[in-house]
């Protein structure tokens, strides 16, 4: 399981945020059969994906309008629950 928080700059909960996890790409450059999943944050800011049991890397991708987009890579060794956190920080208006 991948699960974690998304806070806001101030360290305040953020619910809503869009998170897409997808499998890192292979160093062998075969092609991943794992299909994207997408979940969205909810009160407290919390989220959580099922993965396959065993190693796995994944790109995990928070967004919300007019916040800035944030990356992180989650790797799982067997089944087991990997924490992310998030910080978003508002969108520079230039």
């Amino acid at each position: 399981m991948v699960a974690g928080t998304v806070f806001k700059e101030k360290g305040f909960a953020f619910p809503g945020v869009q998170l897409e996890l997808n499998a890192a790409a292979e160093p062998s450059g075969k092609p991943n059969k794992f299909k994207k999943m997408k979940a969205t944050t909810e009160a407290r800011g919390e989220f959580a994906f099922h993965v396959p049991p065993g190693p796995g890397s994944y790109v995990l991708r928070a967004s919300a309008p007019g916040w800035q987009t944030r990356e992180k890579t989650a790797s799982v060794t067997a089944d087991e629950r990997v924490d992310v956190f998030f910080r978003l920080e508002p969108a520079s208006k230039q």
